[in-house]
């Protein structure tokens, strides 16, 4: 109990480290927390729903393509963000892993932390202006499924602390991996139905497309936000069960590895 404090300790104060070390020596600090999602969201919104005018079929929950984009996009940002940065967390705290007795997995943990909070006030923003669009031209209610995002947000953050544990620990050893596991998350971008529907891919690839565990997960969002209903078809909950096993694969390895850090840092 007193390891699992510590770890929690340590991980929110390299989080709340990490936060406002973007943000030193701005004039408005972390007030660029909401500045940057709204000009992310403004932009975009002239995009797609001004310029390209895309549209989509009511089986996707919104006929909006720019609500569709962003649902599945800010939870991606997040994950990509967090995994990527957690990859070279500990070459980056090199002195403080040779020096310091803390727990090791904080400083991963406390990246992904900090790159969800950052993400989450985009996704948090994005829910809210939907809702009201939503009542301002329907006068409809967002669905109470939405309530359930909080778990959603959980089983995203658990995928991406056993991801970022299992790249924290090899790349450590192996740096020339970061380079290809940036290569790799560009393929799995648009291998995952983000700026696409799933029923827009040919029926032979689906099965593929269905097998990347995001996609159940992007699924999951975007039945929480979008469709007001959620449904676990037999994809969403290989999800499910791949983010447990990713979970435990990250933290078995990174305990085995992490005795030798210090030695190759």
């Amino acid at each position: 109990m007193q390891n699992l404090r510590n770890l929690i300790h340590f991980a929110l104060f390299f989080a709340k480290k990490d936060i406002k070390s973007r943000f030193a020596g701005s004039f408005l600090g972390v007030f660029w927390m909401f500045v940057q999602p709204i000009c992310f969201i403004i932009i975009y919104f002239f995009v797609f729903s001004t310029v390209l005018k895309i549209r989509l079929s009511t089986g996707t929950g919104t006929q909006s393509f720019l609500v569709f984009l962003l649902t599945g996009l800010f939870p991606w940002m997040s994950f990509h963000e967090g995994c990527m940065r957690a990859a070279t967390t500990v070459i980056e705290n090199a002195e403080a892993v040779k020096k310091i007795p803390f727990p090791l997995e904080s400083l991963p943990l406390g990246v992904i932390i900090s790159a969800a909070c950052m993400h989450l006030t985009a996704l948090i923003l994005f829910v809210i202006g939907y809702s009201i669009y939503l009542w301002v031209n329907n006068h409809v209610l967002i669905s109470i499924t939405v309530l359930f995002l909080p778990l959603v947000l959980c089983l995203q953050l658990l995928a991406t602390l056993g991801i970022g544990l299992f790249l924290a620990s090899i790349c450590t050893y192996l740096r020339d991996l970061i380079q290809v596991f940036n290569l790799l998350f560009q393929v799995w971008f648009y291998a995952t139905p983000i700026v696409y529907p799933l029923y827009m891919v040919p029926q032979k690839l689906q099965p593929f497309i269905k097998m990347n565990p995001l996609t159940g997960l992007i699924e999951i969002y975007r039945d929480v936000i979008l469709k007001g209903r959620l449904t676990f078809t037999p994809y969403k909950l290989w999800s499910i069960i791949f983010i447990c096993l990713v979970l435990w694969l990250g933290v078995t390895i990174f305990k085995r590895l992490k005795t030798g850090f210090a030695d190759v840092l």
